[in-house]
């Protein structure tokens, strides 16, 4: 791990994020999100100190695997913190029981096999930009780059 993130510095990182190519209409679909009164949740296998970022945009929790912030002088990695598919379900569940949320109210979308544990518990998913193996498991799929449109697929299936 110190190879691969051990000399960035905190402006490298938030240099990164934003200079990253994010779908279209991420900040949009947050601020919709919230304005209904509902949560957004984004989990990631990505390093916190990355994706926390997301906050930033509207995001209401974030849960990546847990990292040092950088840089890594003198600190101690815990390879627990590293977040693994199975642990997506687990979290969205924790999420949805705090929040008093039944699990039809939910929609997850995903976009790579770490998402399948996650598509194989809940009934509302979209599969976006995905390969044919999660969208062989997803409600619905979404190809391009517009997240709102993704958005409304997910929005169609909780009002189906």
């Amino acid at each position: 791990m110190y190879d691969l993130f051990g000399r960035l510095e905190a402006d490298q990182v938030a240099a990164a994020f934003s200079g990253s190519r994010l779908l279209d209409g991420v900040a949009d679909v947050f601020a919709d999100i919230r304005a209904r009164g509902e949560r957004s949740l984004v989990i990631t296998m990505s390093p916190d100190f990355y994706a926390t970022q997301l906050l930033e945009l509207g995001c209401d929790a974030v849960h990546a695997s847990r990292f040092p912030a950088p840089p890594y002088t003198g600190v101690v990695f815990d390879p627990s913190g590293i977040l693994t598919p199975a642990d997506k379900p687990r979290l969205v569940g924790d999420e949805l029981a705090v929040a008093g949320i039944a699990p039809e109210r939910c929609v997850a979308f995903g976009d790579s096999m770490s998402d399948a544990p996650l598509f194989r518990t809940l009934r509302h998913t979209v599969a976006v930009n995905a390969d044919e193996h999660l969208r062989d498991l997803a409600a619905v799929h979404y190809t391009g780059d517009d997240l709102w449109a993704a958005y409304e697929l997910g929005r169609g299936l909780l009002d189906a």
